[in-house]
């Protein structure tokens, strides 16, 4: 990892080279001592405040690249358009803070260290960001570009209008067909390319299939519906579970009615079956009641 001298000539800072030089930097000959101990190469020991020039300009370097990589980021040309950024940069982060939370005493810079709670303030005295620049006319003769006219819309679909691009998008169950975003030709004053589509999906084509076997899938704009069959028609799963049932019913005769001649010895056998249990249950008794009688006698 980089050493503590190479991040300071990076920022432009002094670099330590004798013992005083560290001292001057952290404040501290002890302390300077101690790092030049622990470290056997000058160069490579990590020393610093919590927030000194060092580690102010490697937070501002930091947080600059992060801003110049963002595509998206919202000062960028062609994000926006230029009545948006103006409303964007007279928000803050109090603002938010009290349009989300339930606080309702913020200072009016929370980067800023507030000393005492007088110094906050009411969440009214705040100012609202002015939504206005994103409010799209209610007529659409309006909604056009001052080179290229009239600006394509979609009939199912959304459109933004940021400078001289148009940026479409389909709502849920659509599919985009073309460009996600044209733009005004100055030269042939006409939008190119070709304005997009919005085509429906067809989620019962899908497989899996989005519905349970037993239910039927039915398209609808933007969406699917799983209903039960109807009367008349019979999707896959009900024609396998009928065959099912068409062949156990064949491959399985059902067995011959019984006649009277066969009924008859099956009652006459369950009949003497019960007498020989009576008779052995009376015998038992019988045979219990002598015993007794007899162990009284004695």
């Amino acid at each position: 990892m980089t050493g503590y001298s190479a991040w300071r000539e990076l920022c432009g800072l002094s670099t330590p080279v004798r013992e005083s030089d560290l001292a001057g930097i952290v404040g501290n000959g002890v302390l300077a001592r101690k790092l030049l101990h622990l470290y056997e190469n000058r160069g490579h020991f990590r020393a610093g405040s919590a927030r000194g020039p060092l580690l102010a300009c490697l937070i501002a370097k930091q947080f600059k690249t992060l801003r110049g990589g963002d595509r998206f980021w919202w000062q960028n040309e062609g994000v926006f358009s230029s009545a948006q950024r103006d409303a964007l940069h007279t928000t803050s982060l109090s603002r938010i803070i009290c349009d989300n939370t339930h606080i309702r005493l913020v200072p009016f810079d929370p980067f800023a260290h507030t000393l005492h709670p007088d110094d906050l303030l009411p969440c009214a005295h705040i100012g609202h960001m002015n939504l206005s620049a994103w409010r799209e006319p209610k007529n659409e003769n309006i909604f056009c570009h001052p080179v290229c006219g009239a600006v394509p819309r979609l009939s199912l679909g959304f459109s933004v209008l940021c400078e001289s691009a148009v940026m479409y998008q389909c709502p849920t169950g659509y599919l985009l067909q073309g460009a996600t975003q044209i733009t005004c030709d100055p030269n042939t004053h006409q939008w190119t390319p070709q304005p997009p589509t919005c085509q429906d999906i067809d989620e019962c084509s899908t497989h899996p299939s989005v519905c349970p076997p037993h239910l039927q899938c039915l398209n609808t704009p933007g969406g699917h519906t799983c209903t039960p069959v109807t009367s008349g028609f019979l999707n896959p799963w009900h024609i396998n579970h009928i065959n099912e049932l068409l062949f156990v019913a064949y491959a399985e005769p059902a067995a011959p009615p019984l006649s009277a001649s066969s009924i008859v010895p099956s009652v006459m056998s369950v009949l003497g079956g019960v007498a020989l249990i009576v008779l052995f249950l009376t015998c038992y008794q019988r045979k219990a009641e002598k015993v007794e009688c007899c162990q009284r006698r004695s």
